[in-house]
């Protein structure tokens, strides 16, 4: 009993420790290993401020971002200051993961003390970190730090707006000085898209929704006057929330309309899909609790895996729950925070269940919010009063401690070979004088970083008839031919796909054994076996670009045998066909054109294997050089056809020249 009591009396040093321990090893990391993860998606910050630097703009006409999302409010800023300062690429986008990991610890720490007025954070901040050991979760929340800036939204920026709210409630004036920080970092999110509007607009405002509604409820005489004062400071809440977000979100809808931002072919929206019956409730509920095991990497059903659910449980439900329902004798800070905790979470679930947005990455901030109140609640509650489960949680933090901290450290062992390797790699291009070349997106993209930039790179994709280019956070102008050599990379699992002899007979083909990156479909870096073919001319013109330009040419499309090939124009023999290009094309109406000859005699379907309701259309006009189709597009559809037959029977030809794609 006496070596219990000594133990509980040092638990406030030993949450200190593994504090600073976890802090300390998770830095070290990121600065080490780090450096070796820089692969396609985080080497973005540096793509995207060459096309800046080449197209004299701070938006690139023909830069192409995804998911509707501008990347304003996240790492890419930081990455992107680091390199104008650190000339090693690696190591300026590592530091800026950093920068932006030690922002969400002191979002923490801020909200441990200005809501909850305890130390807390010194518990919070192991938890998320070393125990979310999922490797894409991993990845996100530290190397890549992609998701990590959620949490300073949800801590930092969640609670310095009650500073704002404490206001609202009596009048509508406010601090400007104060509602000026606030402002300008939710102008910052609004800019980046709908998402931040998710994670923390509509949070706060159903925050003070529930207090304004328990308040309502409480009321014991008049309850007419208390509704309409209610009422008053929900839509004050709501004005000074939005505003700012939503001039953002303004400039945000501005910026995709007038540029190759967020739009045909590379928008999210198609991943969406509305819950219709008890099943897909079902089947959306069963993705959601998978998505939080793979965050945790709880896959294998050993003795791990249901300790790891246990407390899983008590994490992100009991304790939440025990707070709730000691939420009448809390502070109005506790209360208020809980409500935008509740908040919160009730929009991503809604979005989980009935849209079937479940994605592991979609639900780190709900288990962010989930482990700052239970952490809370358990260092009020529980630690001070009961001396066992004192000793039990301090030495609980001591395991999670050790185990999280053994596998950061694993992980960053040999960093400085690997890391070498991969410059090693990228500095046999520059000394070969290959300057610009194409690859897959996890393979070609990391060269650029590599190599400090001297690099230049075009992500492609291998198609059954075709090589497309892989319009994906990047420019599409470094498709255009620049003159001189180019090269292509085949990894060893690209071999039996990569169909590349439209792009003519290299010069040159060398092999790069042991080239460590990315290897999407294991979620973890491997040693790829490169082969590498150089040709005497920039072959970035010669791949599919769909209809990013607006025209489908023979690259393009698919075909059968029955089709041949002159001078870029497409010859459709007596039963043959063109189909393709197999993309997406959103909810609007167009106007299709088809050139070429003989096309009076052509027969032509416009046609979705999955999305075919969605699909309208009438033709307009039709001779022989050419054929008008409006087209009216309702919802998504995915894998869009242009089909083209020709059924004649006397041996005459159709020509199609290309076919237009124009939104009107």
């Amino acid at each position: 009993m006496k070596y219990i009591q000594k133990l509980h009396n040092k638990k406030e040093t030993i949450f200190e420790l593994v504090f600073l321990i976890s802090v300390c090893v998770i830095v070290y990391n990121i600065l080490t290993i780090g450096q070796v993860r820089v692969h396609g998606d985080a080497s973005l910050p540096f793509r995207y401020l060459r096309s800046c630097v080449e197209q004299h703009t701070l938006i690139p006409r023909d830069w192409y971002f995804v998911n509707n999302e501008l990347y304003v409010f996240n790492v890419t800023p930081l990455a992107i200051i680091n390199s104008l300062i650190i000339h090693d690429l690696s190591f300026a986008r590592a530091l800026a993961s950093a920068e932006v990991f030690m922002l969400s610890v002191a979002g923490v720490i801020y909200t441990s003390k200005r809501i909850f007025n305890c130390s807390s954070w010194k518990i919070i901040v192991p938890l998320i970190f070393l125990l979310l050991t999922g490797f894409n979760a991993r990845s996100l929340i530290i190397y890549e730090a992609a998701y990590t800036v959620q949490l300073f939204a949800i801590t930092f920026v969640a609670t310095y707006y009650l500073h704002i709210y404490e206001q609202t409630v009596s009048s509508w004036k406010i601090d400007i000085r104060k509602y000026l920080l606030f402002a300008i970092l939710t102008f910052m999110m609004g800019l980046c898209g709908i998402r931040f509007f998710a994670e923390l607009i509509l949070p706060l405002i159903g925050a003070v929704g529930l207090i304004q509604l328990a308040r309502i409820i409480g009321e014991k005489e008049s309850k007419i006057v208390t509704f309409r004062s209610a009422i008053v400071v929900v839509v004050r809440n709501v004005i000074f929330s939005m505003f700012p977000a939503l001039i953002g979100y303004g400039m945000f809808k501005y910026i995709v309309a007038h540029r190759k931002m967020a739009t045909k072919a590379v928008s999210d929206k198609h991943f969406m899909s509305i819950a219709t019956s008890f099943k897909d409730l079902k089947e959306n509920f069963l993705g959601m609790v998978d998505s939080i095991a793979l965050n945790f990497r709880l896959e294998q059903k050993n003795l791990l895996f249901y300790i790891g659910v246990v407390f899983l449980v008590f994490l992100l439900v009991i304790i939440p729950i025990l707070q709730l329902l000691k939420i009448k004798k809390e502070t109005k800070e506790i209360q208020f925070y809980v409500a935008f905790g509740i908040a919160h979470n009730l929009v991503f679930i809604i979005c989980a269940l009935f849209l079937g947005l479940y994605d592991a990455r979609y639900l780190l901030s709900s288990i962010f919010i989930c482990f700052i109140i239970s952490s809370t609640y358990v260092w009020k509650y529980w630690l001070p009063k009961k001396v066992i489960l004192n000793v039990l949680f301090s030495i609980a933090a001591i395991v999670v401690c050790v185990y999280g901290v053994k596998g950061l450290l694993d992980e960053s062992k040999g960093w400085q070979t690997k890391l070498n390797r991969q410059k090693e790699v990228a500095r046999i291009f520059v000394e070969k004088g290959l300057t610009k070349g194409y690859g897959t997106y996890w393979n070609a993209y990391q060269l650029e970083t590599y190599s400090d930039n001297k690099i230049k790179t075009g992500a492609i994709t291998f198609e059954p008839n075709n090589v497309t280019q892989q319009l994906w956070l990047t420019d599409k102008a470094v498709f255009n031919n620049s003159g001189g050599n180019s090269f292509l990379i085949i990894d060893d699992t690209e071999e039996e796909k990569a169909n590349v002899s439209f792009l003519g007979q290299p010069i040159e083909e060398f092999e790069i054994k042991d080239a460590f990156a990315y290897n999407v479909y294991l979620e973890s870096y491997v040693n790829k076996h490169f082969r590498v073919l150089v040709y005497p001319y920039d072959i970035g013109p010669l791949f599919a670009d769909s209809y990013s330009d607006s025209f489908l040419t023979s690259k393009d499309m698919f075909f059968n045998d029955k089709v041949s090939f002159e001078g870029g124009v497409i010859n459709i023999h007596e039963e043959g066909l063109i189909c393709g290009p197999y993309s997406i094309l959103e909810d609007g109406d167009y106007i299709i054109t088809y050139i070429g000859e003989n096309l009076d005699k052509c027969e032509y379907e416009i046609i979705s294997e999955g999305e075919q309701d969605n699909i309208s259309y009438e033709e307009e006009y039709k001779d022989s050089n050419k054929i008008v189709v409006k087209l009216k597009i309702t919802g998504v559809v995915n894998g869009i056809q242009f089909r083209t037959y020709n059924h004649q029977k006397n041996g005459e030809d159709i020509i199609v020249q290309y076919i237009s794609v124009e939104e009107t």
